[in-house]
């Protein structure tokens, strides 16, 4: 495994309130962290200054050369006078072939149950613009996929659509949720950003709301914090080794279509 991001003694503060400081991380190719923490505890502001879209006060933020990255904000940019087939087509690289830019939006389409492809995205729901956003950063084929919030405005079907699509993308993850399932079903390790600093979380997020709540884990907490720990262990190795035939069934569906 590879470094796609790290970052170094980064430190931000919003007035003379300290947001953290001194914060190291990096970020492995193929891996799903997921970005826990309470609210204003800086967990947003943190995948903005990795995104490159904010600037931390202190610190250093290095990426492997060339990395694609991809963004999915709270607030989504959709312009609003293009159908949804031409946002995503408009998010694939020019040199594509028509053929294949037809194949893959058809997929991506399919993938997140747009029922009116030709729908302007002025006329969207909240729930359908968060599809259509996350869909259009994920067509794009980016190494590293930054996501705050996802499941905000997103209905049940969307959201198990989004876990599916999830599940079967080859790059890494960094995921901001309040979401337990998505949570649960997506990151294979938790960092909790708390008191000014970013740690390793044991167990998941019902262990770390549970103690918070009681102030402690409880006496069983620990062989079940291990097992899940295991179990997201054994997903995140089982996800590797059945990349190349993902990939390779992702080249079948664009050869069979075409």
């Amino acid at each position: 495994m590879s470094v796609l991001i790290s970052c170094q003694s980064l430190s931000k503060s919003f007035g003379a309130r300290p947001l953290f400081e001194g914060i190291n991380l990096g970020i492995e190719d193929d891996e799903r962290l997921g970005l826990i923490g309470p609210n204003g505890s800086g967990k947003s502001t943190l995948l903005k200054i990795l995104a490159g879209t904010e600037k931390p006060d202190a610190g250093t933020v290095s990426a492997k050369r060339g990395l694609r990255m991809a963004v999915v904000d709270q607030q989504d940019d959709l312009p609003g006078n293009m159908t949804v087939t031409e946002v995503l087509s408009s998010a694939l690289a020019p040199h594509i072939d028509e053929m294949e830019r037809y194949v893959t939006v058809e997929i991506m389409l399919a993938q997140v149950g747009f029922p009116d492809p030709l729908q302007l995205t002025s006329n969207l729901s909240g729930g359908w613009r968060k599809r259509l956003a996350i869909a259009r950063e994920m067509i794009r084929d980016p190494e590293l996929l930054l996501l705050d919030e996802p499941t905000n405005h997103l209905d049940i079907d969307a959201r198990d659509a989004l876990v599916k699509a999830l599940a079967e993308f080859e790059g890494a993850v960094l995921l901001i949720s309040h979401d337990p399932y998505l949570v649960d079903l997506v990151a294979d390790r938790l960092l909790l950003v708390a008191g000014g600093k970013v740690t390793a979380l044991e167990g998941d997020l019902e262990s770390y709301a549970a103690s918070v709540t009681e102030g402690s884990a409880s006496s069983g907490g620990g062989s079940r914090d291990n097992s899940r720990k295991t179990n997201k262990q054994e997903k995140a190795a089982a996800r590797s080794k059945t990349a190349p035939l993902r990939q390779a069934v992702k080249d079948a569906e664009l050869r069979l279509a075409k």
